[in-house]
């Protein structure tokens, strides 16, 4: 990033675009750093969501299901409209250095210092940004959570679910709402800021256990 500062900054005298400073090999570090946690997330649904069923699950890496669920979420992280509100407060902070920068005519060097200042404040001090921090935490954990649940209902049969637990459940969200297939989970539109979680409606137990009884 700081030498894009370096170029973008410097050639344009005033006019840069933020997007060549805070682009594409930014995004990657970011999908990067957050696999290990998607990863994390989705183990522990796994277990869990098959834990209440009695079901004997492998949710390590070896199965296929785990990968796949992976895969899943990586997709979902990579959209661009997701990447942009993830980065928008970083980017937002980046923009104004520069800005206040070119304004008060310092060089292209002393603005780099404060970006890097900026930067060492976000990973030394757990209370700067910390809120934002734990908000995008719970949003990506949510996020994985999800996703390796729906993996486990459907090795158990269930066909009808809802998005329960959310705290920004508005419209136009499909938060703390029910009545989805399965083919319709992809397609839920959820709040930026989701906490929520992907369950079986009530009665789809129920469901199960009277037809096991039935056969």
């Amino acid at each position: 990033m700081l030498s894009k500062v370096d170029s973008e900054v410097g050639k344009n005298s005033g006019a840069y675009d933020i997007k060549m400073i805070f682009g594409p090999d930014e995004n990657a570090l970011l999908v990067k750093s957050l696999i290990p946690d998607h990863t994390a997330a989705i183990m522990i649904s796994m277990q869990t969501n098959a834990g209440f069923s009695g079901l004997d699950f492998d949710n390590t890496t070896q199965n296929p299901a785990v990968r796949r669920a992976i895969a899943n979420v990586s997709a979902k992280i990579t959209n661009p409209k997701r990447l942009h509100g993830i980065n928008s407060t970083t980017r937002d902070k980046v923009t104004g250095i520069i800005a206040a920068g070119i304004k008060d005519g310092k060089t292209i060097n002393t603005m780099k210092n404060e970006i890097k200042e900026m930067f060492s404040r976000f990973t030394d001090d757990a209370a700067i940004d910390t809120p934002r921090a734990r908000m995008i935490a719970r949003t990506e954990a949510s996020i994985g959570y999800d996703a390796g649940a729906r993996e486990v209902f459907d090795v158990l049969g269930y066909e009808l679910f809802g998005v329960y637990g959310c705290e920004d459940a508005h419209e136009p969200w499909d938060c703390n709402k029910d009545g989805f297939t399965k083919d319709q989970i992809d397609d839920l539109e959820l709040h930026p800021n989701h906490t929520g979680t992907l369950l079986p409606m009530p009665g789809e137990m129920a469901r199960l256990i009277n037809e096991l009884h039935k056969n």
